[in-house]
């Protein structure tokens, strides 16, 4: 006979949990143009053509970005998300996904 397995867990979704998600999605192309931009200096400073340094302008664009997103967006449960679900339970149940105890 086989063994029931069962794995639960909670998740939340609540405007500090979005908050968090948009910046990790900011994240992932600042560090993708800050490294293309080191590259390119290391190769603007061995080639002596200074003016390949102006690549640090979209970090820098990306990087305002971000911080304007940390302080003029509220994520105030109170508006942001009102009247919605706050705390989800999924739990995985020999193979099969359940999200509030219904299956998806």
């Amino acid at each position: 006979m086989e063994e029931k397995k069962e794995v639960m867990f909670y998740g939340y979704c609540d405007g500090k949990a979005m908050h968090i998600y948009n910046l990790l999605n900011l994240f992932i192309p600042i560090s993708i143009t800050v490294i293309s931009a080191i590259i390119l200096s290391i190769l603007s400073l061995v080639i002596k053509e200074y003016y390949i340094m102006f690549v640090w302008i979209i970090p820098f664009i990306l990087f305002i970005t971000l911080i304007i997103d940390i302080i003029v967006t509220k994520y105030n449960d109170k508006t942001f998300l009102k009247d919605s679900k706050k705390k989800h339970s999924y739990t995985i149940e020999n193979g099969n996904f359940f999200k509030n105890n219904k299956y998806v």
